[in-house]
């Protein structure tokens, strides 16, 4: 928990003609993550849903021609830790290409698994006295401390 997590919304044109208007969402589970930003910025963000919206990512990344790829990078916070797995799903739906046909819609989900944080310990050690002779008992004092947010 509190671990930034960063997503790469790869979106790849395999057709054979450029994409031109690629309207563009990401869904992430409220309660579990929180966004943080993405680049290029979302022109939408609904935190009550989880969800964030490109209207057109033509408008900043450029028309897509074939066989080329536009990148977004989205940044959550990992905020709880939740049960089960946590999904992350991008969606493209209602894409034109330059002789404005519409392509079929498409969804990739990513899962991730957050889990409390381990506790960092440290461990000092002190000699109650420095100067001992030979066969005498030497005492120490250990002290440890518990750091962090996770369970000990």
């Amino acid at each position: 928990m509190g671990d930034e997590v960063s997503f790469h919304l790869v979106i790849r044109n395999t057709g054979d003609s450029t994409l031109t208007v690629i309207p563009f969402a990401d869904h992430y589970t409220v309660g579990c993550l929180e966004f943080i930003a993405a680049v290029p910025p979302p022109d939408e963000h609904d935190p009550a849903l989880g969800a964030l919206r490109w209207l057109d990512i033509t408008t900043t990344l450029g028309d897509l021609p074939p066989g080329h790829e536009h990148v977004i990078i989205a940044r959550f916070r990992a905020v709880a830790a939740c049960p089960g797995i946590v999904t992350n799903c991008a969606a493209s739906g209602h894409v034109h290409d330059e002789y404005g046909q519409e392509l079929f819609p498409a969804v990739d989900c990513e899962y991730i698994d957050i889990t409390p944080a381990p506790p960092d310990v440290t461990l000092q050690k002190f000699v109650l006295d420095p100067e001992v002779c030979l066969g005498d008992w030497v005492y120490f004092v250990l002290r440890t401390d518990v750091l962090g947010t996770g369970d000990s």
